[in-house]
């Protein structure tokens, strides 16, 4: 029977400690059950799609912190009988869900499975539930946590009876691996080159399902260990390599921010960062730009619009622009306001809708929030993201606008509505769509129901997955903006006695006209009465810096990752042509450095001078302390 690599290779570890002794071989084959155990958990963990209520994240969080095994047997259950049964992917409802919650009788695998582990409890003889007639496999694992526990966690078994229950238990859990469907499902770890191109390393034996990756480069996923079900996964907490030189589960110890990862196949342990689970898991607030709960009249629409905020600055070209091309009845069906976090994407939007709501456009503008951090002057806050996907949306839709309409498809429904609205014209708003769980699925439903002369309007941070019919990129703010902005603000905050000449001139420069960022430089000078440096103030905020930078630095392909840490070490304007034949030399691997260049600019991570015929790269103040940052972890 085949097997996935790390059990395989665990099982191989087993027949040599047979030879020593059948103490050692029991503890060993206790070690097959708690991997066996934490890959059942994180599997099911990987397959709970995203909500609101951040339950896979509650999940993961609660592992990161796990010091026993009953933690991860706990989470299984809790999994499969809980709220989070609800989100499993419909995939997995045939097959691995049926297998571990079914209650089946004598003579089915899984019985069988649970008949042996009770036998291998009465000969420790340890106290347990007495098995019924009918029963489930997700039994088993709290019967393994209690045989576990009462033995080498709490106990000193001899020999006899090890000697008895070895066979019992290895083959109660080979029924367990030769028969769940998850261990049958092809399984790999991706890798990504800087060309783009996947290297995709199988842990399920004769498997291919992955090799289109390795021609195609359009996909991005993080390098890491994933399973195909509805689509590939990635199997968080899971760690190994490219060349699957081992493999690493959690094993608590959370300190600070580092926990620890163990292999139970050469006992080595490793830290891993626990930065990503460190944010609390209750209910978030709101987003304040999350749209009203209920429908209101404003100008001549029907809309959920939110409040806009009172410390807009006009920015008179784009405004045009994107009135212009929402104004078309006939062309752009989707129009995109791409651009880095706090840019003023959202402001935007808002501003020039609410102008439109006062023309005879629109019958009714829809706003859909998927925002899930909120950028104040004190720093980045999370908030709860309204929706996540196409069901959220759907039934966002349907709740505002038909409360008391029992409708059964709802998602049927609003494509219908993104065709031809029952109550005229509509413009639909996609607020911060890069945090939509599969934003090229859901673009892809989009595109395909939308007709003029319904609009759909997104905002998002650069994403090279989907391109709309007409993007508009938005960029830093001019001098004028900005200094229109300063005044704003130094006036509310009453520091315009503090402010001269040379620093609106250095903040302007320094923040490359990027709104936020002035505002959090602007709030260090209130709260310290004095101006400072500015690199050093930006270099300090670095929550901010990552709210605005990471998740867009996650995105970049492998080849702009590569060029833009190049241009962070050498921390000046580079000729473009130096960069090329620094990255192109014999021993390096072969990148399209232009491709990467267009990429990061269109990100903002850079910015390009011509001087002379002669174009330079150069990286503004905020990302090159970014880049800086990610020189000293990433490898």
């Amino acid at each position: 029977m085949k097997k996935l690599i790390p059990l395989k290779r665990m099982i191989e570890r087993l027949e040599s400690t047979r030879e020593d002794s059948d103490l050692a071989y029991f503890y060993d084959l206790l070690l097959l059950g708690e991997q066996l155990t934490k890959t059942v958990t994180l599997f099911l963990v990987a397959s709970i799609n995203e909500d609101n209520d951040r339950s896979k994240y509650r999940h993961e969080h609660f592992l990161v912190r796990a010091n026993a095994i009953g933690d991860f047997s706990k989470t299984i259950d809790d999994i499969l009988t809980g709220p989070s049964a609800e989100l499993l992917s419909s995939n997995l409802r045939d097959y691995e869900f049926k297998e571990l919650t079914q209650r089946v009788s004598k003579g089915i695998w899984q019985y069988e499975a649970l008949e042996l582990l009770n036998e291998c409890l009465d000969l420790f003889n340890i106290q347990h539930d007495s098995l019924s007639a009918k029963a489930p496999l997700r039994f088993w694992f709290h019967a393994f946590t209690v045989l576990r526990n009462k033995t080498k966690g709490h106990g000193a078994p001899k020999f006899e009876p090890c000697s008895m229950v070895c066979p019992k238990l290895l083959k109660s859990i080979n029924l367990i691996i030769d028969n769940l469907t998850l261990f049958n499902r092809p399984w790999a770890y991706f890798y990504r080159n800087l060309s783009g191109k996947y290297r995709i390393s199988y842990l399920s034996e004769d498997s291919n399902e992955f090799d289109n990756l390795k021609r195609d480069n359009k996909e991005n996923y993080e390098n890491g260990i994933y399973c195909l079900f509805d689509h590939p996964r990635k199997i968080n907490l899971f760690y190994s390599n490219p060349e699957l030189t081992d493999f690493y589960y959690p094993n608590g110890n959370l300190n600070k921010d580092k926990f620890e990862s163990i292999s139970y196949i050469s006992d080595d342990r490793v830290e891993r960062c626990a930065k990503a689970y460190l944010n609390p898991v209750t209910s978030l607030p709101s987003s304040e730009t999350e749209g009203t709960i209920e429908l209101e009249v404003v100008g001549n629409c029907f809309t959920n619009l939110p409040v806009p905020t009172d410390s807009y600055i006009k920015r008179s070209e784009l405004e045009n622009e994107l009135k212009s091309v929402i104004n078309m009845e006939d062309r752009f069906p989707i129009v995109t306001l791409k651009g880095r976090g706090g840019i003023g994407k959202t402001s935007l939007g808002i501003h020039v809708i609410r102008e439109l709501a006062a023309t005879s456009r629109f019958d009714i503008i829809i706003w859909f929030s998927a925002r899930d951090i909120d950028l104040h002057m004190e720093g980045p806050k999370q908030v709860q993201t309204k929706v996540l996907n196409q069901k959220d949306i759907a039934s966002d839709y349907c709740r505002l606008l038909f409360p008391e309409k029992q409708i059964k498809d709802k998602v049927d429904f609003f494509s219908q509505e993104l065709t031809k609205n029952s109550l005229g014209k509509a413009l639909y708003i996609f607020d911060n769509f890069e945090t939509i769980t599969n934003p090229i699925e859901v673009f892809e439903w989009i595109n395909t129901h939308i007709r003029n002369p319904n609009k759909v309007l997104i905002t998002s941070r650069i994403s090279r997955n989907f391109k709309a019919d007409y993007p508009i990129e938005v960029g830093g703010m001019s001098d004028s903006e900005c200094k229109e902005l300063i005044n704003l603000f130094a006036t509310k905050l009453q520091i315009n006695d503090l402010l001269n000449l040379g620093f609106i001139d250095e903040l302007i420069h320094e923040s490359d006209g990027h709104p936020y960022i002035i505002k959090i430089l602007l709030g260090e000078v209130a709260k310290t009465k004095k101006v400072r440096n500015i690199q050093r103030i930006v270099a300090e905020n670095d929550k901010v810096l990552s709210a605005l930078f990471k998740r867009t630095f996650n995105t970049l392909s492998p080849a702009s990752k590569r060029v833009f840490l190049t241009l962070c070490s050498w921390s000046s304007a580079i000729p473009q042509i130096a960069i090329e034949a620094v990255l192109w030399r014999p021993e390096n691997e072969k990148i399209d450095v232009q491709g990467a260049i267009d990429e990061l600019q269109k990100s903002s991570f850079i910015e390009l001078i011509n001087d002379n015929e002669e174009t330079f790269v150069n990286v503004p103040l905020a990302a090159a302390i970014v880049g800086k940052t990610e020189l000293e972890v990433y490898s």
